[in-house]
């Protein structure tokens, strides 16, 4: 799914739109506090100042996360704990080889007093294994992220953020895989380590992937030879894609053991729906996207004179990693009569999308959804009120768990800062969280055999 240019536009997915967002910072006077000095080195005085004074680019993407965090993130997240999730992800980071120690001051710059803490943490690192004061401020930034905030807000530096660029111009998957980071205990995570593994929880049909023999539960670790760990996982995803017919390298870990995989990228596309008639009665239509389009094509669907008589639809929501916010109130007012479709949270506000008047469906159309665990964000929008409106029974697989709104700001050094602004439920107060939606029917897919239960348990259900 490609990243839509309006401003400011809210997306229950990986991906939405960016903007700069001006803020107003506050933080304290300039202010000198001595470090401990190394046994064998002179001291090093901290010098602090306000981000107001301009600060350099080692330090403004730290400003401007922690001012974001401040004004627009879900939840009010108290100052020492950011401040130890910073610290944290300094003294988390991989040693280097010592080159010149700092001088006799040692200068940064901070959101308040309290992130003194952080420069003393980076100080310490440079005065002891590390010669890069950038990485290790990016090391601060990410612990912010990881430690303090929900799985799905993160820093994107710049190269990887132009790559994201390109995926969010449309539903492109170059090597035919859907990933997700997950920890051991199947929660989503944020930062790409030992407890958080990118894991694949689909491969498409005719891909280079499929061809390759990549399977749902390959944990990748590393991509062209450059290991993930460290990464977020949004820069860890936009590894994958690249331009069409250029060799990549997987390394990846299976319960076998680890081999490696070496995939030529393909531009391929896949259409927004699939449609068919699965009998004279019987509508099948595969969303694989939400977008505009998709819900302007469901749209057309729907008004078929053979979809209009049908006495079922089956509606295919598996893989489907959501979307606009826009096209899910669109698609679900389509089979809804009034009422609201979700409700959406922030930090001091509440906002219901109510359904759209004028639905094309034929309400006495029986409609069965079909999910699976990769079936995340809007496709749970969807499928979850359909579900607790009685509209529809839900067969499949837990879905994803992702409950979450991102705002996309755009960094002050060209990288994308992704702030979770938003919780959404069910008109009747579901919130499906890390949990997922669980089905009214739960099937197991075949991952290994290639047949379908999932589809077969609709078919058994329809009675066809």
């Amino acid at each position: 799914m490609r990243r839509s240019s309006i401003a400011l536009m809210l997306v229950l997915a990986a991906c939405g739109g960016a903007s700069t967002q001006p803020l107003v910072p506050t933080a304290p006077p300039t202010t000198s506090v001595p470090s401990v000095p190394a046994a064998t080195q002179p001291e090093t005085v901290v010098e602090s100042s306000s981000c107001t004074a301009a600060p350099p680019r080692t330090w403004a993407i730290m400003c401007q996360a922690v001012e974001l965090i401040d004004e627009v993130y879900v939840d009010e997240i108290d100052r020492a704990e950011l401040v130890a999730a910073a610290t944290l992800g300094v003294r988390s980071q991989d040693p280097t080889e010592q080159t010149d120690p700092p001088g006799d001051v040692f200068r940064c710059t901070i959101p308040d007093e309290a992130f003194l803490t952080v420069c003393e943490a980076v100080l310490e690192r440079l005065k002891s294994d590390h010669d890069d004061p950038e990485l290790l401020v990016q090391g601060a930034l990410n612990g912010m992220f990881q430690y303090a905030l929900d799985p799905f807000s993160s820093y994107v530096p710049p190269d990887y953020a132009d790559q994201l660029d390109e995926l969010g111009n449309g539903a492109v998957y170059d090597l035919g895989l859907s990933v997700s980071a997950r920890s051991g205990a199947g929660e989503p995570c944020s930062v790409i380590s030992m407890s958080c593994r990118l894991e694949v929880v689909s491969v498409f049909p005719i891909t280079p992937a499929a061809g390759q023999g990549i399977v749902v539960g390959d944990i990748i670790v590393a991509v062209d030879g450059e290991p993930l760990d460290g990464l977020s996982a949004e820069a860890a995803t936009a590894l994958l894609f690249g331009p069409a017919g250029v060799e990549v390298q997987l390394e990846i870990e299976r319960s076998t053991g680890p081999l490696t995989k070496s995939l030529i990228r393909e531009d391929f596309r896949f259409d927004p729906i699939e449609f068919e008639m699965i009998t004279a009665t019987v509508a099948y239509l595969r969303l694989n996207t939400f977008t505009q389009q998709s819900a302007q094509l469901v749209g057309q669907v729907l008004q078929l004179s053979e979809v209009e008589t049908a006495r079922a639809m089956v509606l295919d929501l598996r893989d489907n990693p959501g979307g606009l916010v826009l096209a899910a109130q669109a698609i679900a007012s389509q089979f809804l009569d009034g009422d609201v479709v979700m409700v959406e949270r922030g930090r001091d506000y509440e906002y219901p999308w109510e359904v759209i008047d004028g639905g094309l469906a034929n309400p006495s159309m029986q409609l069965v959804v079909l999910v699976n665990r990769a079936s995340a964000s809007a496709s749970e929008v969807l499928a979850a009120v359909l579900k607790e409106q009685g509209r529809a029974t839900v067969i499949g697989e837990h879905t994803f768990g992702k409950n979450l709104v991102q705002q996309v700001y755009s960094a002050r050094d060209g990288g994308e800062l992704r702030i979770t602004v938003a919780r959404w439920e069910t008109p009747g107060g579901l919130d499906i969280g890390i949990t997922g939606l669980e089905p009214d029917i739960l099937v197991e897919p075949d991952i290994i055999g290639g047949s379908d239960p999932i589809l077969e348990e609709a078919f058994r259900l329809l009675g066809i």
